[in-house]
């Protein structure tokens, strides 16, 4: 059982307070600026490769750990699989202010179904190659590329400058266009939901979130809920620029970060999540 430890003025004060906390048990707290942490043993954590699913009983999402996942124990039409655990717990602050857990999706990127995306490899833009982003930090190598770990913030940032189609939002297919105001893989992004996730929850991932990516585990657990394993040889898109032209990839075959035009010859992308949820 979850042991409740008092309310706090700030996500901040549980922080100082579990400094002298014995974490034996899984335990939950609530802070006053609508916060909710969730704590537990490191048996407890999501681990790559986990299965997020939305529980219909519950309408909540949660995690299964992928040892334990079967579509037998987890029929689909119960338990909707809508992720894989992108990186450890431990390392997506479960010891700070959110608790989150980063996801995964299922699905590429496509500018033809932004709301589903499609479980084939599919080629998209990043977006308008002859612009630096101005609120968006230069990397200069891929040392330093590898720091940059604000997906979700740097994805809120491009779309401000997403408007050549005006109708992105709402229409029926992304404009698959590399010029001025057309920032393909972000709008499909942000329009992409599933079950247990809406519009704007979903981010490309920055090269410091992609570069902890354990793709074996990955597709071992994309395989386990019947989508193929992920196309070898061919570079992902971040969301962390270069420069005015090009952007920062990663090669998941030889799990090599490196520089991509914009325009993305060969790009794909996957986007991720980061929810409040528990194990099942």
């Amino acid at each position: 059982m979850a042991k409740y430890i008092g309310t706090y003025a700030t996500s901040g004060d549980v922080q100082t307070a579990l400094d002298n906390q014995e974490l034996s048990r899984p335990f939950i707290a609530y802070t006053t600026d609508n916060k909710k942490v969730i704590y537990g043993p490191t048996a407890n954590r999501a681990e790559v490769g986990d299965i997020v699913v939305y529980s219909v009983a519950d309408d909540l999402l949660h995690y299964i750990k992928q040892t334990d996942y079967n579509i037998t124990s987890y029929p689909v039409a119960s338990y909707v699989p809508v992720g894989v655990v992108a990186y450890p717990q431990t390392d997506d602050a479960i010891l700070g202010p959110s608790g989150e857990i980063t996801f995964m999706g299922l699905n590429y990127l496509d500018t033809s179904r932004p709301d589903t995306g499609v479980n084939s490899s599919t080629i998209i833009a990043w977006g308008y190659n002859n612009f630096d982003i101005p609120e968006l930090t230069n990397y200069a190598n891929s040392g330093t590329a590898i720091t940059d770990m604000n997906g979700k913030a740097n994805t809120e940032i491009v779309l401000q400058y997403a408007t050549a189609q005006t109708d992105w939002r709402t229409a029926s297919a992304i404009t698959a266009n590399n010029a001025a105001g057309y920032y393909p893989v972000f709008e499909c992004a942000w329009r992409y939901h599933t079950s247990g996730t809406v519009q704007g929850d979903w981010y490309i991932p920055a090269t410091g979130q992609q570069h902890k990516i354990d793709f074996g585990k990955i597709s071992d657990s994309l395989e386990l809920v019947g989508r193929g394993r992920i196309a070898g040889n061919i570079p992902f898109f971040s969301s962390t620029e270069n420069n005015n032209k090009n952007c920062w990839v990663i090669d998941n075959s030889r799990a090599e970060i490196k520089t991509s035009p914009k325009i993305g010859g060969a790009g794909r992308a996957i986007p991720y999540c980061s929810k409040l949820m528990t194990r099942i």
